[in-house]
């Protein structure tokens, strides 16, 4: 066990347990029964951050993992538009076109 886990649970981290817990029900991987057991325990017998961990050891999710930094400004993702390429119109109508004449002389 290690440091962080032998570490007293505060009240924001039982909060943070019994919410993944009731992700986990919406996704089908915890019965309600299993879910109202465990988060019984969460607030009643864990004392440590241990414990809390192994009530989501069975699950994929580490409600107590420390939290990713965040990423630099040259990785963040390109900026993209609501509006697809194709669908985008780039040009103005010909109504009321006021540039130079079109092809063939034809506004």
């Amino acid at each position: 066990m290690t440091s962080a886990d032998a570490m007293r649970a505060s009240d924001r981290d039982r909060e943070r347990v019994v919410q993944a817990l009731q992700e986990q029900v919406g996704e089908g991987r915890l019965t309600l029964a299993e879910f109202e057991q465990r988060s019984t325990e969460a607030y009643s017998t864990c004392k440590t951050v241990a414990d809390l961990r192994a009530l989501t050891k069975d699950l994929p999710v580490d409600p107590l993992a420390p939290p990713k930094p965040p990423l630099a400004s040259w990785q963040q993702p390109w900026p993209m538009s609501a509006v697809a390429p194709w669908a985008q119109r780039t040009y103005p109508p010909n109504r009321g076109y006021s540039g130079p004449p079109l092809r063939g002389g034809v506004n």
